[in-house]
């Protein structure tokens, strides 16, 4: 109907255009496959006053890794995948804050389909290493987010990627329908929390450290330590008391199965 006013000749170009156009990008041929590697090293100054990172990477798995007495390192492996523009690494600073994501070319779209196959565009694996007391912030739409032995706090989040965090400070970790298993430390004064749509939640928490526990289930619930159904909640809430702090834990889920241990420090 858009084309009933215009000429018979102008008509006919602008289909042939489209389908000319159409045909062009099916017959874009995928590209040679290939590995890049990225590698960034913080210098000392930096790594000293640097407070918080942002990671972000759509396009494959976040593993996050204490420093120790190493440097800020910032490692990618990217696989050369599909027909599409290659992507890439940026790491940028803003005070105290390190930005670190994975970006493609500007101006690329890609929303004719809901979940692209898995070899239809490059696919970048990072690893980040963490300086002590620096906070983690990682997101990943299309892989999974692991923080292993981070001294400061995590905030994880997935679309179906699986979530692992072993943190000293609190940890928000999130993800629509991934698993989620979260190693908390003693002696965080802030809450944490472990929420899940369709994934199972582990829990596991230091024997004596303070903590208040709440755990809302949507599936079946396994604990070593006692839980107290609360009947007034306004959906199934299991509590528990650990010490004389009030900090709360809460583990959510919708849909999967919670487990909840308790290790000897």
């Amino acid at each position: 109907m858009m084309l009933r006013g215009l000429p018979w000749a102008v008509s006919v170009a602008g289909i042939s255009l489209f389908v000319h156009l159409g045909a062009l990008a099916a017959a874009v041929p995928a590209k040679e496959f290939r590995i890049d590697r990225f590698d960034w090293e913080a210098d000392a100054d930096l790594a000293r006053v640097v407070r918080r990172i942002v990671v972000r990477n759509d396009y494959g798995d976040v593993r996050a890794r204490a420093a120790g007495d190493g440097p800020l390192l910032v490692h990618a492996v990217i696989q050369r995948l599909g027909s599409g523009p290659d992507i890439g690494v940026n790491v940028e600073r803003h005070g105290e804050v390190l930005s670190v994501t994975v970006v493609a070319p500007p101006g690329r779209q890609a929303v004719s389909e809901e979940r692209p196959a898995k070899t239809a565009v490059d696919r970048a694996d990072m690893v980040v290493y963490v300086p002590e007391g620096a906070a983690l912030e990682a997101t990943s739409l299309r892989g999974m987010v692991e923080a292993r032995r981070i001294k400061g706090s995590v905030d994880a989040e997935t679309l179906d990627g699986i979530i692992r965090v072993d943190a000293a400070g609190p940890v928000r970790a999130r993800s629509e329908s991934g698993s989620i298993t979260v190693v908390l430390g003693g002696g965080s004064p802030a809450s944490s929390l472990i929420e899940t749509r369709t994934g199972a939640a582990w829990l596991s928490l230091v024997e004596g450290s303070d903590y208040r526990l709440i755990v809302e289930p949507g599936g079946n619930v396994t604990s070593q330590i006692p839980l107290k159904e609360e009947r007034a909640a306004p959906r199934r809430r299991l509590t528990a008391q650990g010490g004389a702090a009030s900090t709360p834990v809460v583990v959510r889920s919708d849909w999967g199965d919670v487990e909840i241990v308790q290790r000897k420090q």
